[in-house]
């Protein structure tokens, strides 16, 4: 998978985080899931697709939904099902953090989970996260299995370089 060059602008990270949630909220609120962003109150922009961009973070928030609804109702209660949302922010680089309270991810797997064809889902595709990565490379950022911070489950870093505003000055070198 390759991803299209489509058309570059500056993004809100955290409207399309509020974008995505928004598409989702239904299946949250079926599944007794509940979401917590926690935000800077100030982002600085990205430079990317947007729909590209919006798509990665579905495909984290599906994969979180995912792995909730497969878990077992005995060992894993309605009321423990959680995704936490964090989005972090500095002069450099904008990072979505996406954890679940779920099972995780198993030891055997981390090493190869952005590989294509690699799953944890009973009927996933293992693509997913391969698309995801290869988003993000194109975007000059990145995608990371971080450690979890609220627990353990899955926690995936989105990273991406914030944008640079262009200066109209001119430098000559003599």
């Amino acid at each position: 998978y390759r991803p299209v060059n489509a058309e570059k602008e500056r993004v809100d990270m955290g409207r399309l985080v509020e974008q995505v949630l928004a598409l989702i909220k239904p299946q949250l609120q079926d599944l007794g899931i509940r979401v917590h962003v926690h935000r800077p109150e100030v982002i600085p922009p990205v430079t990317g697709a947007s729909s590209q961009l919006k798509q990665v973070i579905f495909n984290l928030m599906i994969n979180a939904v995912d792995a909730m609804a497969e878990a077992n109702g005995a060992t894993f209660p309605r009321c423990n099902k959680e995704i936490w949302v964090d989005i972090l922010a500095d002069s450099r680089y904008v990072s979505v953090i996406i954890e679940d309270s779920g099972p995780g991810i198993p030891d055997r797997l981390r090493e190869q989970i952005f590989e294509p064809f690699v799953s944890t889902k009973k009927n996933g595709t293992g693509l997913g996260l391969t698309i995801s990565f290869g988003i993000l490379e194109s975007h000059q950022g990145r995608l990371v299995l971080a450690p979890s911070r609220h627990g353990s489950g899955a926690c995936f870093e989105i990273r991406l370089p914030v944008e640079v505003e262009k200066n109209d000055q001119s430098i000559n070198c003599r």
